[in-house]
């Protein structure tokens, strides 16, 4: 499999060709230096295969970080050599090599980051990433303050080899200061560091120059190149190769390719919608003109055989698994195994970069164990295993049981349908989502493994209970949705998200009204809109889709106005009919909307039957995820697998 073969990047020999590339964590810079959970972090993606490992963003001095509101990593000074030597050497003994990559954000940070200073950028200008969110004005750079910045990368590249780092990359791209040097979008400089394309260029081929003096000619030095970004006036993939072309002659001996500016930051962390392999048409331009460079690609590529594939066509060399390796850090082994089956494949959701606009670290949807490499990574068998019944095969239930079971217990898992998934089995039916059954599909896989009895179309009674004896019982029944009472469900066009997503063939008519605007009811109104059907949406709070992040938010913004789905925020519904919708509008006006369907998706509540009776089965009663209080797939995910662990 040409995904396990061996590669070099220079000098440097690689294992296989599965890189997990920069992404910001959050877990807390110290003085500037990594902290012992980024350490563990790192060092877990080396463990479970990774040949090569990234930092993330360094900047080379305290003042130009990125806008992230947690402690970054910056290198500035020699004391710090010896904290980065502890990183490199946890990835080294580990089995993988380390790379640095050095970053000046540039025009793209605060006030707070600056140090009460303003932003500094080729050319003054204001900013706001992915078009929303603004960003102080950037000041135009002097000469002076360019040549500083130049000799600022020098010196960290320095301490950076000192710190025994195999590589270092220069982070060219992803909207940062470099790539605003580069761009004739963002640099209208009048100078010799602005203009033509080799005026743009001089300020990552000054840096390029002088790095190559201090590091000598046989380290490896990698850039980040933007190869489009996807604004008007902006870099275009014509003059990235290029540009590519140039700075391979400099001596660059690997590129990282992507597509965005700060204004396009979304496809920096493309989401489900976005289609799977998005950059291997720009590393195809590259690979077929680079004599000798590789190309390292990554985004949308969370599954082996896509990943053989694109190696396969010669559209990288290198490919970079982030997202994926935050899922499952072992990705890497369990191909090499032929365990691919079981990989637990990233789902694109974003919650982990999304954390980080909390001020919070990254978390995983699907991995509880980031960010807690170190207290759960080992698997502690329990000294009294215990007969576990877990009730609801959900995604609560199913890392329940599998967390149970990997520590020893005896775990049965019920659940009443003919197929595992929970609500899961509904969501990956709406556009988009289809990757979804990848959850459920993991654990199908790895339940039987770790010896779960899995017993479907089993519906739970006490008797059945009492029958079983469990020590411990895991209520994880899920929830149902809510059917507000002046709403007459009976009536033969009003239905529920569930009715409608799974028969879509029983929406009848042109026009539809969806009462709710959280995720659910605008990805049912999505899915009816590409049915070219007319859809109104009434949501009493002031904004739809609140309950999702960023990126995940803009994405499907987009999409509905694509569609032209009819959004009435701020409105209160009064009455539903067969044929109509009455409601309050955001004026106080009362309006009356015809139709031909109603869908109601105003929310869910806990599926707590048999709660109360359930209680006295057992020695121990754990409630998780939607039977709880209704929330997200991280939620149950996480409150299951903490149950499990926390059996005694």
């Amino acid at each position: 499999m040409k995904l396990m073969e061996e590669i070099s990047i220079g000098s440097m020999e690689l294992k296989n060709r599965i890189a997990y590339p920069p992404i910001t964590t959050g877990f807390g810079a110290i003085n500037g230096s990594y902290s012992a959970e980024d350490i563990e972090f790192s060092a877990e993606r080396a463990k479970g295969g990774a040949a090569l490992v990234f930092t993330d963003a360094v900047a080379p001095t305290r003042d130009q970080q990125t806008p992230v509101s947690t402690p970054l990593p910056y290198f500035d000074n020699d004391g710090q050599i010896a904290a980065y030597a502890r990183w490199v050497d946890a990835v080294h003994h580990n089995g993988a090599k380390t790379c640095i990559q050095l970053n000046n954000a540039g025009r793209q940070t605060t006030f707070d980051k600056r140090g009460g200073k303003s932003p500094m950028a080729p050319s003054a200008m204001s900013s706001k990433m992915v078009g929303i969110l603004p960003f102080p004005d950037a000041v135009e750079m002097t000469e002076t303050q360019i040549e500083q910045m130049i000799l600022d990368y020098v010196l960290a590249a320095s301490r950076a080899q000192v710190a025994g780092f195999d590589a270092i990359d220069i982070d060219g791209g992803a909207g940062y200061l470099i790539q605003q040097f580069m761009s004739p979008l963002t640099n209208r400089r009048k100078d010799k560091w602005g203009g033509s394309l080799q005026n743009r260029l001089r300020f990552p081929l000054e840096i390029i120059r002088r790095t190559r003096e201090v590091v000598g000619p046989q380290y490896p030095l990698l850039f980040d190149l933007c190869m489009d970004e996807c604004a008007e006036g902006g870099i275009r993939p014509e003059e990235a190769l290029e540009t590519a072309l140039i700075l391979e002659q400099e001596g660059i001996e690997a590129f990282r390719i992507h597509n965005y500016n700060i204004e396009t930051y979304d496809r920096m962390f493309p989401t489900m919608a976005t289609q799977r392999g998005v950059n291997v048409p720009f590393g195809k331009i590259l690979k077929e003109q680079l004599r000798s460079a590789k190309v390292m690609l990554g985004q949308r590529i969370n599954d082996p055989d896509l990943a053989e594939q694109i190696l396969n066509e010669g559209a990288a060399d290198i490919l970079l698994l982030g997202r994926p390796l935050i899922a499952d850090p072992y990705f890497p082994k369990k191909v090499l195994l032929n365990r691919s089956k079981s990989i637990r494949k990233c789902i694109a959701c974003n919650h982990c970069v999304d954390m980080l606009g909390y001020a919070r670290p990254i978390r995983c949807v699907i991995n509880p164990i980031v960010g807690f490499e170190k207290e759960y990574g080992e698997v502690v068998q329990s000294a009294n295993p215990k007969n576990v019944l877990v009730i609801g095969g959900g995604v609560g239930g199913m890392e329940a049981a599998k967390a149970a079971a990997d520590r020893g217990h005896k775990v049965v898992l019920c659940d009443k349908s003919d197929r595992l998934g929970g609500h899961i089995k509904i969501a990956c039916l709406t556009p988009h989502k289809e990757e979804l059954e990848n959850i459920i599909d993991y654990y199908e896989e790895v339940l039987p493994e770790a010896g779960v009895d899995i017993r479907l179309n089993t519906e739970i009674d006490i008797p059945g209970v009492k029958e079983m004896a469990p020590d411990v019982i895991i209520q994880a029944t899920g929830s149902t949705v809510i059917k507000p009472g002046f709403i007459d469900f009976d009536l033969p066009t009003v239905f529920t998200p569930e009715e409608a997503t799974v028969s879509p063939e029983i929406v009848k008519g042109d026009k539809v009204v969806v009462i709710g605007g959280g995720a659910v009811g605008i990805e049912v109104a999505e899915m009816l809109a590409m049915q070219n059907k007319q859809v109104t949406v009434i949501e009493m709070k002031n904004a739809v889709i609140e309950d999702l992040g960023i990126f995940l938010a803009v994405d499907l913004h987009r999409r509905m106005e694509t569609l032209g789905l009819t959004i009435n925020t701020g409105a209160t519904v009064q009455s539903v009919k067969s044929n109509s919708v009455t409601y309050i509008d955001s004026s106080g006006e009362q309006k009356v909307l015809e139709t031909d369907a109603i869908i109601v998706a105003v929310g869910f509540k806990p599926n707590r039957d048999l709660s109360e009776k359930l209680k006295g089965l057992s020695k121990e009663f754990i409630r998780i995820g939607d039977c709880s209080s209704p929330r997200k797939i991280l939620d149950a995910v996480h409150e299951g697998f903490h149950a499990a662990r926390m059996l005694d």
